[in-house]
Order: C-alpha cells, then structure tokens, then sequence
C-alpha cells in the first residue's frame, strides 16, 4: 500500500465517494492507494484532499514524511537567466528563488526536469515534487497546491449523482454478463 493509500485507507475514505467528487477514475485511485510505483500527480493529491475535506498541510506532512531536503548550507550563485513563458509553477517559482542549481540540490529534482517543470505545461508536476519545492522554499504545501490548483473544483452533487447512476448501470451489466 502507498503512503496516500495508508492515509485514506486510516481516515475510511471511499474509493467510490473520491472518485465522484474528483472524476478521478476508480481504477487510478486504486493504483494510487496501492501501487507503490505509481507517479501521484499534485493535481490529483489537491483533489482526493479536497475530496476528504481533510487540512492539505496535515495530508502532505503524512503522506510525503519519508521526503527530506539536502542541507548545503548557503551558496551564493548567480540568478536565473530569463525565461520563456511561465507555468504557474514558474511564475510561482520565480518570485521566491534566484537559482534552479540551488532549488535542485536542496530538492534532488534534477535542473532538467525543474526547467520542464518551469517552462512546459504538460510536464506533469508530481506533489511530491510540490511538497519538497514548499519545504525548500520554507512555504507551507497548502500554500503552493492552493496556488497552483485553486481553479480546480469537486464534482457537485449533481455531477456526483450522475457519476453514481452510471456505476450501478456498469454494475448491473457486469451481473447481467455473469
């Protein structure tokens, strides 16, 4: 079981509820709770914590504890060249740090990947990347997933009424085909 699985599975989540409120399909929810070699993008760690209406701090504090930044005392480099277009994660990035070699040693994400990271909206920002880029920044996680995914909404009612019909009419043909 992951670390997020070991949370929900502590706090009696329902696979079934999180994927009504999120649109995150049962079946990634369930690789996400129990295989350990699945990637949890921080898009999808904002929603199941939005989905359990849990504070996002106390999650990615339990689920990221294993996590740690390096320490390399406080070396002086030079700034950041300019960059192309920002994604949020850059624009967010750019007005706290002065240098991505910093940022990567403290976080051990590599400078190419922070760069993607930085520049290409379809890089596919892990949360644990999100979590160690907070401690780095001596920001709180909820802060930066707030900042990152506050445009991101759960399902409303409807929407989960709908989603929950359409899951006992799958049921119901599965039944029908045994």
């Amino acid at each position: 079981m992951t670390p997020l699985g070991l949370y929900l599975h502590k706090r009696k989540a329902s696979k079934v509820e999180i994927y009504r409120k999120t649109n995150i399909s049962e079946n990634r929810i369930g690789q996400l709770w129990n295989n350990t070699s699945s990637r949890l993008y921080a898009e999808e760690f904002y929603l199941i914590v939005l989905a359990i209406d849990d504070d996002i701090n106390e999650v990615a504090k339990e689920v990221f504890k294993e996590l740690h930044l390096a320490d390399i005392g406080n070396p002086k480099l030079p700034e950041n060249g300019s960059q192309k277009k920002l994604t949020p994660l850059g624009r967010f990035l750019t007005t706290r740090i002065n240098n991505n070699v910093i940022l990567s040693k403290k976080t051990g994400i590599k400078e190419p990947r922070l760069s993607e990271l930085f520049n290409d909206s379809n890089a596919g920002l892990l949360a644990k990347e999100v979590y160690l880029i907070a401690l780095a920044l001596k920001e709180e996680p909820g802060d930066v997933f707030l900042y990152l995914y506050q445009h991101l909404k759960l399902n409303t009612p409807e929407q989960q009424a709908v989603l929950k019909k359409q899951g006992a009419e799958k049921r119901g043909l599965r039944k029908k085909k045994n």
